[in-house]
């Protein structure tokens, strides 16, 4: 039964909007353990996910649709649409916002270390020191419709929970089981040596193999690099294998999102990871 309460505000200076302010310069997701969500789109999502929305705050013409989905406790702010561009520091028309919980990483140890944690067929993808919102939006977006549950996090990405990468995700982010790291030597190592994982590393050196020589094994980790300079060397020479798409015409190489995906759906389609999974 929904049970959130319905506040009207009058005005974007009201203390109780303060999750929503100014939010293109700041990012309260790393300190406060929340995201901040945007659009029906993505909110619809998290308010269906297992996320736990605390706040909405919405223009009167969305507030029937959030009280038809949203089926937990909570409260509902309601805002005239002219108001929002005053509170969140940009021009912004799409009339709903979202504040919730952020879950936390899971932890490569703590996997490896759980026998049932990982199913005998595992295909990952994983990222590391992807910039882009767009471009990690695009992944993450790409990992939930070929059914990829676990991504791998390494250092130096931008925030998988902020607006942007959960606006170009569409919010299928939110049905990812994330899994992060800060050292990611060690927990690579850890994959090959206790999870039984092949690693892959996407890469444009002339020893990178062409995706139709690669063996998938039972469990593999697929790994994407830093739109300008790819994966580090050490990261790369640490893997079982480099792989790479086969190009035409003299282009030397894809956006990192389309590569991720043309890469993804080739080892979905061949290993033992049904869809939907």
């Amino acid at each position: 039964m929904f049970d959130a309460r319905v506040i009207a505000i009058e005005s974007a200076e009201d203390p109780r909007l303060e999750p929503f302010r100014d939010l293109r310069n700041r990012n309260l997701t790393r300190v406060s353990r929340r995201f901040v969500a945007e659009g029906w789109n993505v909110i619809e999502r998290l308010l269906r996910s297992e996320f736990e929305t605390e706040i909405v705050l919405c223009s009167p013409k969305y507030v029937d649709e959030v009280s038809r989905v949203w089926q937990h406790p909570g409260i509902i702010y309601l805002m005239e649409d002219e108001k929002f561009p005053q509170l969140v520091g940009f021009n912004f028309h799409r009339g709903v916002l979202a504040y919730a919980k952020r879950a936390e990483y899971d932890c490569v140890e703590a996997l490896v270390s759980d026998p049932g944690a990982i199913p005998r067929f595992a295909l990952w993808c994983g990222v590391m020191g992807v910039q882009d919102p767009e471009n990690l939006g695009t992944i993450l977006r790409t990992c939930s419709g070929l059914g990829i549950q676990r991504v791998w996090i390494g250092p130096d990405c931008c925030d998988p929970f902020s607006r942007r990468v959960l606006r170009t995700s569409m919010g299928n982010s939110l049905k990812l089981k994330l899994v992060g790291s800060e050292n990611a030597a060690c927990d690579l190592k850890l994959l090959q040596a206790a999870g039984g994982f092949q690693i892959f590393a996407s890469s444009l050196t002339d020893d990178a193999k062409s995706l139709s020589e690669v063996n998938w094994g039972e469990r593999s980790l697929i790994l994407f690099g830093n739109e300008g300079h790819g994966l580090p060397v050490p990261i790369q020479l640490a893997s079982d294998m480099r792989l790479k798409i086969d190009m035409s015409l003299g282009t030397d190489s894809l956006n990192v999102s389309v590569a991720a995906g043309i890469i993804l759906h080739y080892a979905a389609r061949l290993t033992s990871v049904p869809y939907n999974r």
